[in-house]
C-alpha cells in the first residue's frame, strides 16, 4: 500500500480556511473534508502533493457528514476524524501496517493522546465486541471501505451532534458493524493527539439534554441489557451532570420512553 491508498475523512463545521485546517491536523494523505455550511460546493485541491476534495452542504448532523465523505471516497482505508485530532507524521504508515498485520481485521480503534484523559485507553491488543463496543468515539476509528459498503453500514442521521438526539452515532456505527458480522480490532497503537484548544461544535456541558438523549440512544443500543445499563450508566455519571442519582436516572428513562413512543 502506498499513501494514495488512505482517505483522511474529515467532519467539521463552517470551516473557512482549508488550507489552514489541514496544516494544524497534519494531514499526509489525501483527504476528503465534509464541512457544514451554508451552501452546497464542491472543491478540489492539492496539500503537499496530496488531493483533498472539499465538499460544502448545507445541513447539519455529524453522522450525515460523515456518510457524505465516506461515500465520496474511493480509497481501500478510510480514517473517521473530526478537525480537532492532529495526527502524527507517520499515521499513514503505521494505521496501513496495521491492516496488513491484522488482515482479518475490518475495522480497527486506536489510541488518540490528550492531555487530561477521558477516553478509554487501549493497552494491548483487543477484540471489539457487545461487552466493550461503547467504549469508542469515531474519531480513532478506521475501516476497510469495501467492508462497511458490502455491508451497508453507515453512520446514523438521527443521532450525534447536530442531530435530534446529540450523541451516539459513533457506538450505532460500531453496533451495527458488530450486527453485520464485521471483525473489529483495537490496538495499542497511538495516531495522534487531540487539540486541547478545540471547541465542541455540539457539546454544550453535561446538561438534561444530553442524558434525555443519552435514554433514547440506549433505546435503539440495547435491547436485552437496557434497564442494567441506564442503571450502570446513571449511577456512574450522575455527579457529572451535578443532579442525584435518582434524578439522572429518571431522565435517561424519559428519554429512553419518549423516543419507544415515536
Amino acid at each position: 500500500m502506498n499513501n494514495k491508498e488512505v482517505d483522511v475523512l474529515i467532519a467539521t463545521v463552517e470551516q473557512d480556511n482549508f488550507y489552514s485546517l489541514l496544516e494544524k491536523q497534519n494531514i499526509k494523505t489525501s483527504a476528503i473534508i465534509a464541512n457544514q455550511t451554508n451552501k452546497f460546493s464542491k472543491e478540489n485541491i492539492f496539500f503537499k502533493e496530496n488531493s483533498v476534495q472539499i465538499f460544502n452542504f448545507s445541513e447539519r448532523g455529524v453522522g450525515l457528514n460523515r456518510n457524505n465523505s465516506l461515500f465520496r471516497s474511493d480509497k481501500e482505508i478510510c480514517i473517521i476524524a473530526d478537525d480537532d485530532v492532529i495526527y502524527y507524521d507517520n499515521y499513514a504508515e503505521v494505521i496501513k501496517k496495521a491492516f496488513e498485520q491484522n488482515k482479518e481485521a475490518d475495522v480497527i480503534i486506536f489510541n488518540l493522546d490528550e492531555v487530561k484523559n477521558s477516553r478509554f485507553i487501549i493497552k494491548k491488543k483487543m477484540n471489539i465486541n457487545w461487552l466493550n463496543f461503547t467504549r469508542f468515539g469515531a474519531a480513532r476509528i478506521a475501516v476497510k471501505r469495501s467492508s462497511i459498503l458490502k455491508k451497508r453500514i453507515t453512520f446514523s442521521v438521527l443521532f450525534g451532534g447536530g442531530a435530534s438526539y446529540s450523541a451516539g452515532e459513533d457506538t450505532l456505527f460500531l453496533r451495527d458493524c458488530l450486527k453485520s458480522g464485521l471483525k473489529i480490532v483495537g490496538l495499542p497503537i497511538t495516531i495522534g493527539r487531540l487539540d486541547s484548544n478545540s471547541v465542541s461544535s455540539w457539546f454544550t456541558g453535561y446538561n438534561e439534554k444530553l442524558l434525555y438523549d443519552t435514554g433514547a440512544c440506549f433505546s435503539e443500543l440495547f435491547k436485552f441489557q437496557l434497564y442494567p445499563r441506564i442503571f450502570y450508566f446513571a449511577f456512574k455519571n450522575f455527579k457529572k451532570y451535578e443532579i442525584s442519582f435518582f434524578e439522572c436516572y429518571k431522565l435517561i428513562l424519559k428519554g429512553k420512553k419518549d423516543f419507544e413512543k415515536k
